[in-house]
């Protein structure tokens, strides 16, 4: 019987110097998952304009709905039409007095801005 104990208590020790290895190898690559990636800051641009600037909603070939904002020409002598850009509907709100609209945007993103031209 003092051979079993004996031999318990050396694969006890065995499995404890395992967990506590383990236990040390995981913290220690928390760490270096910690140190090595920063949390990177996500900046916006919050986009405000009237009702009268945003478009009707349509799906798109993936199935996603858009809607489709319009940017006024801000020359009075110009007279081409406005350009427009394309958002998610879910990304276009309306403001809490429910007389104009807002977006945001990624700030390192980048928009697409398109005028029709008749050709």
């Amino acid at each position: 019987m003092g051979k079993e104990t004996g031999m318990k208590e050396t694969v006890d020790n065995v499995l404890d110097d395992i967990a506590a290895k383990r236990a040390a190898a995981s913290e220690k690559a928390g760490q270096e998952n910690r140190e090595t990636s920063p949390k990177k800051e996500f900046k916006e641009i919050t986009m405000k304009f009237g009702k009268g600037c945003v478009g009707e909603e349509f799906q798109g070939k993936d199935g996603n709905k858009y809607k489709e904002i319009l940017v006024p020409n801000p020359d009075k002598n110009d007279h081409r039409p406005w350009q427009t850009f394309v958002v998610k509907a879910n990304h276009v709100h309306e403001d809490k007095f429910g007389k104009g609209m807002w977006i945001k945007l990624p700030a390192e993103g980048h928009t697409t801005l398109r005028r029709p031209v008749v050709v």
